[in-house]
């Protein structure tokens, strides 16, 4: 499934939830865990409308989820830039 398939949508169905909402954590480990993809904290908020990523990374890592970090420059701005990964079973 491609990435807008799981950040346009916010309902989820479950049998034993029943209809619910997705929190960001489970958007962000649906579009991202185990597939090898990078993502930035940019494009968390601008892509799929995640509010203070870094804690959503924070929350991610103290449920045990290995999310490794890269360093990076920018291109364009020469910046210093973070891109994460979430790997695919927990540290």
């Amino acid at each position: 499934r491609g990435l807008g398939d799981v950040y346009k949508r916010q309902l989820c169905y479950n049998k034993q939830k029943g209809v619910h909402m997705i929190s960001q954590n489970e958007r962000i480990l649906d579009t991202f865990k185990g597939t090898g993809k990078t993502f930035t904290a940019r494009f968390l908020e601008g892509r799929m409308n995640i509010s203070r990523p870094s804690a959503r990374i924070f929350d991610l890592r103290s449920k045990g989820y290995d999310v490794r970090t890269t360093r990076f420059t920018t291109v364009d701005t020469k910046r210093s830039a973070v891109k994460y990964q979430i790997m695919r079973t927990r540290a």
